[in-house]
């Protein structure tokens, strides 16, 4: 981790957080017009954009540039990113040969995939002073203390997704002094993991709240026995129901974290915020009646600005603000559904969701998984345009092999998969799971 950049960020947030709503709206147009004159020199894709449209460098805004999409974006990839050893090629290759959240791309660049469950899937890197930031914004969300806490994660721990490279980043450079951080895999035997946190005893406990939910029913029954003083969520919405019973169950403060593949963590609530704090000292947004638009300032290896989210974001009313940053609706309508098939054993079991966000095959560019009843589906994949005949053997078979791994951790290997390649899927957009209408229907988190 750069030390610098990450004291530096640190240094910015702690003073950001005492600024006039004026003085932050000031800081966005300084950070845009640099951000802008670097993408000019060192994107050809922005250098384009600025030429043909005439914009002015020194007082150019947001506005002046065209919404950027996830399929704009993958479609011109090679042209957006301002490193030229960088491509959709060097990416892939890196993904195929790593597993390891701890590797670089070329030894400077965090790589981050994601698998499609919006629709396309979608890959976002960050050099090393970039990534000092995003651990500087994470240790943002949490309250202070004067003494080195314990923070368990609960959740995907390999590979090159936003939460396995997250907690890598809680282990390195100055956070390493703040947190003892330990990482307990989803895919662990359950009991395993409950006596590792009774062992480690948690001060904060991080994960997806759908699995969260699972340590929070131990907790009820005597088997967990642990006192967290918070719970930080993430990486999916968490429901009313799942906060009053985490509520009941830890008494814990709930930390309610919105963050993304591709602009890292973007906002935050405590248990008291009725809603979340965006993060717009980092971050540019354009809330409107369309798709949220982000622009990030901060991310200069793979600039994005004006980028189309599929999350609604809502602003409410704040008559008493904690940051002079506008405050939103806890983020609603993206978890999916993790559908329940019968193991080798004749036992039900869940494949949770989230092991289809770190599903990686080369040029696959959308999958959808359709699950026709508890011993079948199929999963529909569409290709990247232009694969040749060999990348397409190659690609499939890569897919095939995900597949089978992942019903092979479940002891599935009885439940009947099938590949389609299809060139669309019928719909602007194409989730990982669809549950069929069948009588059990998909379960409760």
């Amino acid at each position: 981790m750069n030390l610098g950049a990450f004291l530096k960020a640190r240094w910015e947030h702690t003073r950001n957080a005492r600024r006039s709503r004026a003085e932050i709206e000031a800081l966005q147009r300084t950070k845009f017009r640099r951000l802008v004159a670097h993408v000019n020199e060192r994107s050809p894709y922005y250098r384009d954009l600025i030429a043909s449209r005439g914009i002015d460098i020194a007082t150019c805004a947001p506005t002046d540039f065209p919404p950027l999409t996830k399929p704009a974006l993958m479609e011109n990839f090679d042209r957006i990113v301002t490193d030229p050893r960088i491509s959709i090629a060097t990416v892939e290759q890196f993904l195929l040969k790593s597993q390891d959240s701890k590797d670089l791309l070329l030894d400077d660049y965090v790589v981050i995939h994601t698998s499609g469950t919006s629709g396309t899937i979608g890959y976002f890197v960050y050099s090393r002073a970039e990534r000092a930031r995003r651990s500087a914004l994470a240790i943002r969300t949490f309250p202070f203390s004067a003494r080195r806490r314990r923070i368990a994660f609960f959740g995907i721990v390999s590979g090159h997704v936003g939460g396995a490279t997250s907690i890598v980043e809680t282990r390195g450079g100055l956070a390493k002094l703040r947190f003892d951080s330990r990482a307990f895999d989803i895919r662990s035997p359950f009991p395993q993991v409950i006596e590792g946190l009774n062992s480690f005893q948690p001060d904060i406990l991080s994960g997806y709240p759908t699995v969260l939910r699972e340590l929070a029913n131990a907790q009820e029954s005597g088997e967990l026995r642990i006192s967290p003083a918070l719970l930080s969520v993430g990486g999916e919405p968490i429901s009313a129901e799942n906060r009053a019973f985490f509520d009941r169950v830890f008494g814990a403060e709930i930390s309610n974290h919105y963050g993304t593949s591709e602009h890292s963590l973007m906002g935050f609530g405590l248990s008291g915020d009725s809603g979340i704090y965006l993060f717009e000292d980092e971050l540019i947004f354009e809330i409107g009646e369309g798709p949220p638009l982000v622009t990030n300032l901060f991310s200069y290896a793979q600039p994005l600005i004006r980028y189309a989210m599929d999350d609604v974001l809502e602003p409410v009313a704040d008559p008493n603000p904690r940051f002079p940053f506008t405050k939103i609706r806890d983020i609603g309508d993206r978890p999916l559904p993790s559908p329940i098939f019968t193991n080798r054993h004749g036992k039900d079991d869940v494949i949770r969701w989230k092991k289809f966000t770190v599903f990686f095959a080369p040029d696959v560019e959308r999958i959808e998984l359709r699950v026709l009843d508890k011993l079948s589906c199929v999963l529909r994949v569409r290709l990247r345009n232009g694969v040749t005949a060999t990348e397409r053997i190659r690609a499939l078979a890569a897919v095939e092999t995900m597949l089978d791994n992942i019903f092979a951790e479940k002891e599935m290997e009885n439940v009947s998969r099938r590949i389609e390649e299809v060139t669309s899927f019928g719909g602007d957009k194409a989730r990982v799971v669809v549950m069929p209408d069948m009588a059990n229907g998909s379960p409760t988190p």
